[in-house]
């Protein structure tokens, strides 16, 4: 008796492991994907990326504008990416947000589980599209060491990612702006530099949605001061001048040459188109016989307007007087000439040969002068020049001058021929 109990007890419980072997196994919920984030993003389309989930065989993606209702799912086919690109703009628009919600299927959170599964807690992602690239990207205006910068908004922007460098290749990030305008600062004179502007999306603190940009690869500065710039020329018969500089600039358009007259107004400004010019002839006629200052810088016309550079020094001119000899005898000559207007006082010089040197013969209040002492069959060359000019700058400030030191002098010429008692005068 005690035989057979044994042997029914063990069967019942042989009986009992195989039903519980072949009782299908509870479902259990995949955990909810972790590190959702997009990684990626177009005008067209976005992708986003994700942490695998243990024991998951695939993953169902949907897309939502409101963040409420999600459309049809899609399954990654197992992989923890999903990518879309929209061209025909049937789902998605450029520049704009939406909320992606990615689901893990199958498995368990803990990888032990031997059910298919039935649903999982989902993770959801904030995404956005690039908005579309401006319509049109212009330098307004520049300095010596900043360049303004303008472009169309772009819909869909919440603000934009300006790059800068010497080439497309070397252009590195350099500020994010919300408004369609900079102004670039700290920039090297005369020099041009490549800029990009990319309309960007805020996805997250760590993410933007951008994709095409705006560019230009001639942001240009103006050029620093202009280098020796002086007088190279003064008839004071014709009242010409003519100033002369160095041209040193790489990327100037022209030149602007501004005179101002001894009260400190300016007088007249002229621009001189073309590059590379080294210098510039005027006829000043309302000038005859007055003190003024000038000054030269470079300029850049942009966007329709002119970008002027740096102002070179100031010269100021004053000028010699023009000498008439009249009274001629076989050993004087009297020398006359207009006023210099606020000159205290004036000097005569004379030299005896052409392209000697002058030395000083008198100093008088007055403006005529009467030279003796000349020797017959001698040539003699006069030049007379102002003393203690008030002039008046353009910043404000004023100065006394005398006459500008020039290279060619505005002289007479006074020739005693020999065996004759008058003079030659040129």
């Amino acid at each position: 008796m005690k035989m057979k109990k044994l042997q029914i007890s063990t069967l019942a419980a042989l009986g009992l492991a195989a039903l519980v072997a072949l009782a299908p196994a509870t479902p259990v919920k995949a955990a909810a994907p972790t590190n959702v984030a997009q990684t990626v993003s177009t005008q067209d389309g976005f992708k986003v990326t994700w942490s695998k989930v243990e024991g998951a065989t695939d993953y169902m993606v949907s897309i939502s504008a409101d963040g409420k209702t999600f459309g049809t799912e899609v399954s990654t086919k197992g992989a923890c990416e999903y990518a879309i690109v929209d061209s025909e703009k049937k789902v998605l628009k450029s520049g704009t947000t939406y909320i992606v919600k990615v689901r893990a299927v199958g498995g368990s959170s803990t990888g032990t589980g031997t059910g298919t599964g039935t649903t999982a807690n989902a993770a959801t992602a904030k995404v956005a599209t690039a908005p579309e690239a401006m319509s049109s990207f212009e330098q307004v205006s520049a300095t010596s060491s900043s360049a303004k910068l303008s472009w169309t908004q772009s819909a869909g922007a919440t603000g934009y990612l300006v790059k800068i460098g010497s080439d497309a290749a070397s252009a590195k990030d350099l500020i994010t702006v919300t408004t369609p305008n900079i102004n670039l600062t700290g920039l090297k004179p005369d020099t041009a530099y490549y800029v990009a502007v990319y309309p960007i999306r805020k996805v997250t603190d760590k993410f933007y949605a951008s994709d095409k940009c705006v560019y230009n690869n001639r942001v240009i500065t103006t050029a620093a001061d202009v280098d020796k710039f002086e007088i190279a020329e003064w008839d004071v018969r014709r009242n010409y001048i003519r100033f002369s500089w160095k041209n040193s600039a790489k990327y100037e358009g022209g030149y602007q040459l501004e005179l101002t007259n001894s009260a400190g107004k300016v007088y007249k400004t002229y621009n001189i188109r073309g590059r590379k010019v080294k210098g510039a002839g005027l006829t000043i006629s309302k000038l005859k016989n007055k003190g003024f200052s000038a000054r030269v810088r470079t300029y850049n016309r942009l966007n329709g307007e002119l970008s002027y550079g740096d102002w070179s020094d100031i010269v100021y001119c004053v000028p010699e007087a023009n000498v008439t000899a009249k009274k001629l005898t076989k050993d004087s000559v009297q020398l006359d000439w207009a006023k210099i207007a606020g000159a205290k006082n004036y000097t005569v010089f004379v030299a005896t040969e052409d392209g000697g040197d002058y030395k000083k013969l008198a100093s008088t209040k007055a403006n005529t002068y009467t030279a003796t002492g000349l020797v017959e069959g001698n040539t003699y060359y006069y030049i007379v020049k102002a003393n203690k000019v008030a002039v008046k700058n353009g910043e404000g400030s004023t100065k006394k001058k005398g006459t500008t030191d020039l290279n060619v002098n505005n002289d007479v010429v006074v020739r005693l021929l020999p065996g004759k008692a008058a003079a030659e005068v040129e």
